[in-house]
């Protein structure tokens, strides 16, 4: 349907008839906006209002849709009839239009869906750190997602044959790297507080921390993930008389959580 080509006959037929838009509007018992709104195209009349809006301008309802006057006149389909046809047009419109609806809704949840599962899908995930070395004792977790790494160092005890001997080297500063291939990817500092025990079995076992990196460095530990048999935590310290050593510790990681389900 032409909305433009109707809504210029409409005016032309009111014209015809002598009647302004409000009196047309007046016998239709609507507002002059919505004759206006019909004769500028911008609208249809209501189902309701045509075969009223047809009597008042002396036309039929298949001349009104079409535009134009006819010629000719309808033998085998009147009015009536004709406006059956046009509800039943505007009916199966109507849930044409309903269904598209409802499909475009569908199309935009599932690629909004899609998208946000292509863009988080398996990017949060959580590790279990412990120790592959039998002098030392490792509880932590590894955090990995979209906003930041974190490394959570809950315990680390060194359980070696020096503990509680003379020869149990005294710190008054600790460093402590996770490691690959001997790159520092994440470090920890800590100084001795000299009030406090500072055996290398008592500063570990009082150690508890947590390191972030920068996910958008070379050095983060995200890009090394595939291989994590090669990280380690290196652990360095400075004793009481200013010698330094360092220890290597091989780590385990095991996958406790990963967002790779929509539902848990």
């Amino acid at each position: 349907m032409d909305l433009i080509k109707i809504g210029k006959f409409i005016s032309l037929r009111r014209n015809e008839k002598g009647l302004t838009q409000e009196q047309l509007a007046d016998r239709l018992g609507i507002t002059g906006k919505s004759v206006s709104k019909w004769e500028r195209g911008v609208n249809m009349p209501d189902i309701e209002k045509l075969e009223q809006l047809c009597d008042v301008l002396d036309i039929t309802i298949a001349e009104l849709l079409n535009g134009k006057k006819s010629d000719f006149t309808f033998n085998d389909l009147n009015n009536k009839s004709f406006l059956e046809v046009v509800k039943y047009y505007f009916k199966n419109f109507k849930k044409m239009y309903i269904y598209v609806l409802f499909l475009l809704l569908f199309i935009c949840c599932f690629f909004t869906l899609a998208t946000f599962m292509f863009n988080n899908f398996n990017k949060n995930q959580i590790y279990t750190i412990r120790s592959l070395d039998e002098q030392y004792e490792i509880n932590g977790y590894l955090i990995l997602n979209q906003d930041r790494n974190l490394f959570i160092m809950n315990d680390l005890n060194f359980q070696g044959d020096v503990v509680g001997t003379p020869n149990e080297p005294r710190l008054k500063l600790i460093n402590i790297f996770i490691t690959y291939d001997d790159k520092n990817l994440m470090s920890y500092t800590e100084n001795v507080d000299d009030n406090k025990s500072n055996q290398l079995s008592s500063v570990l076992d009082s150690l508890s921390f947590s390191i972030d990196d920068d996910k958008q460095s070379n050095s983060s530990i995200i890009n090394y993930k595939s291989d994590f048999s090669k990280i380690k935590l290196k652990i360095e310290y400075l004793t009481n008389d200013d010698k330094t050593d360092s220890i290597e510790v091989d780590m385990d990681f095991e996958k406790i959580f990963s967002n790779n389900k929509i539902v848990y």
